[in-house]
């Protein structure tokens, strides 16, 4: 009887695992910080994970012994790059586990690690397999989450030029200029000689006047004597 109850929970758990597979609680994205970075450069590899409700996954930065199999990350060697440091969490909870005894570091809903890396050649590509454990909330099912991953860079590609806004100069054509020129000048030529015209005749009338009051008498009176002097000769 106790045999046939051991075999029924092996049963049981074996279920839970393939169940909890199929379910895939969590989905991944790999993305990089700057994806036309060239040799000499520092980027970011991000890790990000989309976590299905009711699961959590745990972190990378706790000592349990036994314990949770905390998140790691498994590079191939290659000439195109070199690791700075470790894969490192962010936004990463706390909180003290009954099952394992001790205090973890877990996600929930979003995973995230950002993985700094020298680039070491133009187009580099860097890739290898990530390794972690998720479980739910509720009943405590654990099932690792492994998988392979893979970043690359577009050197060549070209980044976003900043809009410059180019001042416009207005170009006159010199033929059109000039046909205006001649009209122009010709309406000058006339209104300067209608105004002098004016100016003449302003002044004479001013003259004619000015000199009327001061000798009025003394023309009248020679305009007599000459018409007198004509009736005679005549």
């Amino acid at each position: 009887m106790y045999k046939k109850f051991i075999a029924l929970l092996a049963i049981l758990s074996i279920c839970n695992l393939l169940t909890a597979q199929i379910e895939k609680p969590v989905s991944w994205q790999f993305s990089v910080s700057k994806p036309n970075a060239k040799a000499g450069e520092t980027v970011d590899l991000i890790f990000k994970g989309n976590i299905k409700k009711g699961w959590h996954f745990f972190s990378n930065n706790y000592f349990i012994d036994p314990g949770p199999t905390p998140f790691t990350a498994a590079f191939t060697k290659s000439a195109d790059y070199e690791l700075i440091g470790t894969p490192k969490a962010i936004g990463d909870l706390k909180k003290y586990d009954d099952i394992f005894e001790g205090d973890v570091k877990y996600f929930e809903k979003t995973i995230l690690f950002h993985q700094k890396v020298k680039l070491l050649a133009n187009n580099a590509k860097i890739s290898g397999t990530y390794d972690g454990q998720a479980c739910t909330d509720n009943d405590g099912v654990c099932v690792q989450i492994f998988g392979p991953f893979t970043f690359t860079f577009d050197s060549k590609a070209a980044e976003i030029p900043t809009k410059i806004e180019e001042k416009k100069t207005a170009i006159i054509d010199s033929s059109l200029l000039k046909s205006y020129q001649k009209p122009v000048l010709q309406n000058l030529d006339q209104d300067s000689t209608k105004l002098k015209g004016s100016f003449d005749g302003a002044n004479l009338k001013n003259n004619t006047s000015q000199s009327s009051p001061a000798g009025g008498g003394g023309g009248l009176f020679s305009f007599f004597i000459q018409a007198f002097l004509g009736g005679l000769i005549a």
